[in-house]
Parts: structure tokens; sequence; C-alpha cells
């Protein structure tokens, strides 16, 4: 119990004292014409998670629809592991990326809006993230 209180605290912590919105990195930029790689950084969510990518990601756009006005965000996910009798169990943490035709759910942190021309293809120019949060 003391350690979901030390949790909770930490979010609580990080969202009233930082922010929520993109620390450092997460950078959408194009790769080819039908995938966006994101660079490593690290970001708060809106309930106080930490999430941090240490890799570049690439999300591959090819199976959506042509003329597609989509978001792109990251959220925290946490899976908890069992561990063998007599052992603690483990909770890994990991970052999600997904694409969405609007920005759904509060814990969601928007990093760019993206568009697929009439062919599929994405342009450099249809990457925005004026939207995203600093």
């Amino acid at each position: 119990m003391r350690t979901k209180a030390r949790k909770v605290a930490r979010h609580r912590h990080s969202v009233n004292l930082h922010g929520w919105g993109i620390v450092r990195g997460l950078n959408v930029l194009p790769r080819g014409d039908t995938a966006v790689v994101v660079s490593p950084g690290y970001a708060i969510d809106a309930e106080g998670h930490e999430i941090e990518t240490r890799d570049e990601a690439i999300v591959d756009l090819s199976a959506l629809p042509p003329d597609s006005h989509l978001t792109l965000m990251v959220d925290y996910e946490e899976e908890k592991s069992s561990g063998s009798q007599g052992q603690s169990k483990r909770i890994d943490c990991y970052a999600v990326f997904t694409v969405s035709p609007q920005a759904e759910g509060t814990s969601r942190l928007a990093l760019a809006t993206l568009e697929l021309d009439s062919q599929g293809k994405l342009r450099v120019a249809s990457i925005d993230q004026s939207k995203a949060r600093y």
C-alpha cells in the first residue's frame, strides 16, 4: 500500500508542480511517405505519469485510408508481471503510440496532427506539431 501512495503522490507532484505536456524531444518527422518517426523524449501526461522513450519509434500509416485527418498520440501504459512465489511482482511501464481520427481520452498526449493525401501518402507539410502541449 505504501508503494501505491508514493506513486499517487509522485503523479500529483508531477502535474501540480511541473504541469503536463512534452518536456523534451518527441518530435515527429516523416519516414518515407507512409510512416512517421518519433524522436526519443520525455513527457508527463495529464494524470502525472512520466513517459520516456529512449529510442526512435516508427509509426506506420500505410493501412490508413486516403484523405485521413489524424492525431498522433502517446499514452502511458503499465503491465503487472506476476513474480514467482516469494518474489515481488513487477510493473512494466511503457509508452504506446496511437493514431486516431480524434484525440480521445484525457491522459493521451497529442504529439501532432497528420493529413494523408488522396493517395494515402504523407507530405512533410501535412505534419503539424503546433497544437502539441509543451
